[in-house]
């Protein structure tokens, strides 16, 4: 259990001290993570292991989580997975993007991490995050990644 705490607690950091002193990275990194999580890791599970979204939220500190759990995703694993993905594959992309598209990313990616605080302590630590992405939600981004390394380009 300390593992998962401590990456949540350098990952909640560098979101944070990013998100003050750098917030254009921190949305990109965010962006990046989100993509990485979707594409990579989860689409993987999706995959090979569909009942991981129902084994994260078996045993849910929060009674109407594991009572949702058990009635609404354990018949249907798999599309539950796959929505997953989707959702971590759009958050990235709108972090990547500018304007209100960045601004949808930051909502939802505050409000997903916050869903998933009921689930075990491990996401309370993942949960600081916010306070970064909270932060970003002030910002204005007026232009997307693409453009960027467009822009950089000789």
């Amino acid at each position: 259990m300390a593992g998962p705490i401590v990456v949540g607690v350098v990952y909640s950091g560098l979101v944070i001290v990013l998100s003050f002193l750098k917030p254009n990275a921190a949305r990109i990194f965010l962006g990046i993570f989100f993509l990485a999580m979707g594409l990579g890791v989860n689409t993987y599970f999706l995959i090979t292991e569909p009942s991981f979204v129902y084994d994260y939220g078996k045993d849910a500190w929060f009674p109407l989580y594991r009572i949702l759990n058990d009635r609404i995703i354990a018949p249907a694993p798999r599309v539950f997975a796959f929505l997953l993905v989707v959702f971590e594959i759009a958050m990235g992309v709108f972090l990547l993007s500018r304007r209100r598209w960045v601004k949808a990313g930051l909502i939802g990616v505050t409000v997903f991490v916050l869903a998933l605080v009921p689930i075990n302590i491990v996401q309370g630590v993942w949960a600081l995050s916010i306070i970064g992405t909270i932060y970003l939600s002030t910002r204005n981004f007026d232009t997307g990644l693409l453009a960027m390394i467009k822009r950089r380009r000789p």
